[in-house]
């Protein structure tokens, strides 16, 4: 058997395997992966490819006809027309990219058939196929290149990894089409030299390198993800409780290590249950989170905002005094009952909340309970003088 075609049978069953073990994990996973599903799809098509063009080498050896041969090199050229923008959208949904649109695998496919049959049947030289192919490759590449350069995580090692690799297939896309230029009938299949073959072992194996690049890379994405959701109220995209008991053991620590100013807020929207009973609990959902979303536009970036469940909120506020904390609460109890928002009904509705505070200007007690004790305190005394105000703690010692 040429060189070339057992190269192509050995990476071909190779990518065939590595896909079937993909979709297995996919299938007993709990969780989708698009990502990974774009991978495998992505490496199964690749690997049909190459198993394509070694099955052109057979016919090659016993039938005579032409038309056979341009078959197989038609089919190879379209699934790896497919497998390069499988791997384009797996990696651009990795990164939280725009994909490449494809309304169908099967329109898709058969297009990249179509066009490469038209090649075929004007008769275009080898060379000048190489260079369509390595150009639509280079395409690619710097499509995903540019992603990379404006992917904000720029701290990873595998993105690191990954600039490296599209930068050889750049290298390798561009050496080809200029191979392809010089010479136009240059065939990959008939003419390779030695050099061309170590060339071609090297970007393959690059390319699996890639592939499980791809699954480490995704992989840690889906866990950040996961641990994200763990942690995170589902409905106003808040701290949830459990996440908030487990920051404010850090903070403390460190508050009461420094002998920092340390304040919490304590919240109840106002008579909520009137929400819900009167517009619905749909309406009542979309009202906390119009609340959440004020809330996070009033408070620091370095502040922890939960909710800690129904309409209780809490904000832990790092090296703020109670009498700031103060200030910050009443602003945002202001902005709060001077917010109208409608229903899908255009019913105007309005929110008021109470709030409850306590601080410390030099943190000395180092749990959670002992300040949501106070700030809950306060914010009872909030709701018996009326309600929609702000309590400090320190004025129920007076």
């Amino acid at each position: 058997m040429n060189t070339v075609f057992f190269i192509f049978l050995v990476f071909g069953v190779m990518d065939v395997f590595f896909s079937i073990i993909l979709y297995l994990y996919l299938h007993d996973s709990l969780q989708s992966n698009p990502p990974l599903l774009n991978v495998a799809n992505s490496k199964i098509t690749g690997g049909l490819a190459l198993l394509t063009l070694t099955l052109r080498h057979f016919f090659l050896n016993h039938v005579s006809s032409i038309y056979e041969y341009d078959f197989f090199l038609i089919l190879s050229n379209s699934f790896l027309f497919m497998a390069t923008l499988l791997a384009v959208n797996a990696f651009k949904s990795i990164i939280n990219k725009p994909s490449i649109i494809i309304y169908s695998h099967t329109i898709t496919f058969l297009t990249a058939f179509s066009f490469w049959s038209l090649v075929f049947i004007l008769n275009i030289k080898p060379g000048l196929r190489v260079v369509i192919f390595s150009l639509f490759l280079l395409i690619m590449t710097m499509i995903v290149s540019y992603d990379l350069v404006t992917y904000k995580n720029t701290k990873s090692y595998l993105l690191n990894f990954f600039k490296l690799t599209f930068f050889f297939n750049g290298i390798f896309s561009v050496l080809k089409l200029i191979k392809g230029l010089n010479n136009p009938n240059y065939s990959i299949l008939e003419d390779s030299n030695k050099v061309d073959l170590l060339f071609l072992v090297l970007f393959l194996i690059w390319n699996i390198i890639i592939y499980f690049g791809f699954v480490l890379f995704s992989k840690a994405i889906t866990d950040v993800k996961l641990i994200t959701q763990a942690n995170t109220d589902y409905l106003t995209g808040l701290l949830n409780r459990q996440a908030f008991f487990n920051v404010a053991e850090k903070v403390f620590s460190l508050q009461t290590r420094k002998k920092s100013s340390l304040s919490l807020l304590y919240i109840d929207i106002d008579f909520f249950k009137n929400i819900n009973d009167s517009y619905g609990h749909t309406t009542g959902d979309n009202a906390l989170i119009v609340f959440a979303n004020l809330l996070t536009q009033t408070m620091r970036k370095s502040d922890f905002i939960t909710r800690l469940g129904g309409e209780e909120f809490a904000v832990l506020m790092f090296d703020t005094p109670p009498e700031m904390a103060l200030v910050v609460a009443e602003r945002f109890r202001k902005d709060l009952e001077s917010l109208n928002f409608n229903d899908k009904n255009n019913n105007s509705i309005k929110m008021t909340a109470s709030i409850g505070v306590y601080g410390e200007k030099q943190t000395q007690h180092s749990a959670l309970e002992y300040f949501l004790e106070r700030a809950d305190s306060a914010l009872m005394e909030a709701k018996r003088k009326g309600r929609n105000r702000v309590i400090n703690y320190d004025l129920l010692l007076v």
